[in-house]
């Protein structure tokens, strides 16, 4: 007779505030389950637990409660199998051999096409002046980062962790990795960091970078959701000022998703623990996401409250069609702000120079924005930042669930911080 396999469930554990977090993971990891992450700042153990092994946890009075995140067999062959990357941004096809962000007659010597963020958030002033955040900390979380691009000689990197194979590698790892796995973190990281003269310029090169790698793309599980946890917690050990996460999670490989009634910043642990990173003093700046037109689309934790939630605009202000809009199940105005997210100049998964469309690529433009003015106001903490970035909208006057207050003028903010 063939043996009937446990089912096992993903699931946070969340621990009396009387009881030892450690004493509690180690009585679930004695029962049998696979304790992922111990979060201190959740108060939480969050873990792979077999049914049999769960009914005998719920007997334990140190549990408040438990919070299931998904839900699937266990493998019954070694392995693990490669799923396709589900697109989280597209990538303006090229018209032939070369990158699709070529220079053009008049365009800035030093910028070249990457300049229209510059313009567009009104950068020039600051980084003429040679603002280019220096002694700001920022953590990056999402796929992987390719460091060993040149576009990325002479950056910072303070520490890099990969929270899938628990390693230091954020790189691809050959055998592990899908191919290409890494792509999408070093587009993002370009925008702050990278340099390919004349051709793109990243915003924020004179910060100190803490790369985190969070994002398996073989499934999307919230699985992952522990991994942001786990890597908000880290950088806040090694002393981040600002978080930038492209990352959304609100629809699962496994059938589990987010309703919007949940998005009320207190029910996915995404949101929950980005509240917590600003309590700390973090500025979390993370993208609104890909799922408009439609009302109500926000991914998770693009719905906490204390942190900036980014839609994406084209050249011209508008905002794009595939931008997630708000509001929050309980009525909060997100996102906060836009920036450039159509046609950005960014370092593609092949190594060219390349067109994305993305909130993924919008939300870096805010974060290194940030970055710069925390050069300048190394005191002013998330809340002060983001009311400065809301008082230079061009929509402060009235904003809305689809822009937010839209655009700062990022040449106006240490201004606006004037008395």
């Amino acid at each position: 007779m063939a043996r009937v396999q446990d089912t096992t469930f993903s699931v946070w554990l969340f621990v009396q505030p009387w009881a030892s977090l450690d004493a509690v993971a180690d009585r679930v990891a004695a029962a049998g389950a696979r304790v992922r992450v111990r979060s201190r700042w959740l108060h939480a153990v969050s873990a792979d637990v077999p049914a049999t092994a769960l009914r005998q946890l719920l007997r334990d009075r140190d549990l408040k409660r438990v919070q299931p995140l998904g839900r699937f067999k266990l493998k019954t062959r070694p392995g693990l199998p490669v799923l396709d990357l589900a697109p989280r941004v597209t990538f303006a096809p090229a018209a032939g051999p070369g990158d699709t962000c070529g220079v053009s007659p008049g365009d800035d010597p030093v910028l070249g096409p990457s300049a229209m963020p510059y313009r567009q958030l009104h950068l020039r002033p600051l980084t003429d002046q040679g603002i280019d955040a220096t002694g700001v900390r920022i953590a990056l979380l999402d796929t992987g980062f390719d460091t060993a691009n040149p576009a990325f000689n002479g950056i910072t990197v303070t520490a890099q962790h990969d929270f899938v194979f628990n390693d230091s590698i954020v790189r691809d790892e050959p055998g592990k990795d899908v191919a290409g796995a890494e792509s999408h973190g070093t587009s993002t990281w370009s925008l702050f960091a990278g340099d390919v003269p004349g051709r793109l310029r990243g915003i924020a090169r004179g910060a100190h970078y803490l790369l985190a790698k969070t994002e398996d793309v073989r499934s999307e599980t919230r699985v992952e959701e522990d991994n942001y946890v786990a890597a908000l917690e880290w950088a806040d050990s090694i002393g981040v000022d600002i978080v930038s996460s492209s990352l959304g999670y609100f629809s699962f490989d496994n059938g589990f998703s987010y309703t919007p009634s949940q998005l009320n910043g207190d029910i996915a642990v995404t949101s929950v623990g980005a509240e917590q990173a600003a309590q700390r003093g973090i500025l979390v700046v993370t993208a609104a996401g890909n799922d408009g037109p439609g009302f109500r689309t926000l991914s998770t934790p693009g719905d906490a409250d204390s942190v900036l939630t980014i839609g994406a605009e084209d050249s011209l202000g508008t905002i794009a069609f595939f931008s997630s809009r708000g509001p929050t199940a309980d009525g909060r105005l997100k996102p906060d702000f836009t920036a450039p997210g159509v046609a950005v100049c960014v370092l593609t998964g092949t190594g060219q120079v390349g067109r994305g469309d993305g909130t993924s690529f919008a939300t870096p433009l805010v974060a290194a924005s940030a970055a710069l003015i925390k050069q300048m106001h190394p005191t002013l903490t998330p809340i002060e930042l983001r009311a400065a970035f809301r008082s230079a909208g061009s929509k402060r006057a009235a904003p809305d669930s689809i822009y937010g207050t839209a655009s700062s003028d990022a040449g106006a903010l240490p201004r606006a911080r004037e008395p």
